[in-house]
């Protein structure tokens, strides 16, 4: 397969448009997924959210996967945790608590044999406090994710 990528200039201040892929005409399975995630970025209070996928591309139907994990870092502090798969359909839903960390949440969709990810970073109105060893303090060598991993 040829997959040709139109990327903006160097200098170019505006916007050149929509992403074209092309394909060589022999490839018979030329056919790019997209995908795109909506809901919420910020969270204030605790409860129940939800998260939209939209797709396009493909052989036209979907499979989703949903994952979740903490991604709360500061000067003093690394806190990352290994994706959770938490959904399987064109939405899902996640309790999140405040105070607690800020996270990412992931779909990934196949279509075709293809699959495409998206990732959406989300922050919480309030942090609950650092979990892990401070960075940079001498005994911060498993700070990081659980089971001592370094981000």
């Amino acid at each position: 397969m040829n997959v040709t990528y139109y990327s903006p200039i160097e200098g170019v201040e505006h916007d050149l448009g929509t992403l074209y892929v092309t394909c060589d005409s022999l490839a018979t399975d030329c056919h790019p997924i997209f995908v795109s995630i909506s809901g919420p970025d910020y969270i204030s209070t605790s409860g129940t959210y939800q998260w939209q996928a939209t797709a396009s591309g493909g052989d036209g139907t979907y499979t989703y996967q949903w994952y979740y994990r903490i991604d709360y870092q500061t000067p003093t502090c690394v806190y990352k945790t290994d994706w959770t798969l938490f959904g399987t359909s064109q939405t899902a839903q996640h309790y999140i608590s405040v105070p607690g960390y800020d996270f990412d949440i992931q779909v990934t969709v196949t279509s075709g044999g293809h699959q495409q990810s998206q990732v959406l970073k989300a922050a919480v109105a309030s942090h609950r406090s650092c979990p892990m060893l401070p960075v940079g303090t001498a005994s911060d060598q498993n700070a990081g994710t659980p089971g001592g991993e370094r981000p």
